[in-house]
């Protein structure tokens, strides 16, 4: 994944359940104007834009699995002590 400087993370989160990823530019101050902004695609919110004083803070995708390149993905593999036995 391309950074910024030295100093920008990106978080990828993502819940498999609801199929939704959220992208975090920065961390959330603790003050400061909050702007949700909707993304609609044929009519189907897709996307939310959230601003905090006009700075992108962070992208929730709602159909992740269709709208992250693979390679964003968080790694669906279970840690070892879940796996089944072989």
């Amino acid at each position: 994944m391309q950074m910024w400087s030295d100093e920008a993370e990106v978080k990828v989160d993502y819940d498999p359940s609801a199929n939704a990823a959220a992208i975090t530019f920065a961390a959330f101050p603790k003050v400061g104007t909050l702007t949700d902004i909707p993304v609609f695609e044929n009519g189907e919110l897709t996307a939310i834009l959230t601003f905090v004083d006009g700075k992108l803070i962070q992208l929730q995708l709602l159909d992740a699995q269709t709208q992250l390149p693979a390679e964003m993905m968080p790694s669906r593999r279970l840690p070892d002590d879940l796996l089944p036995p072989e």
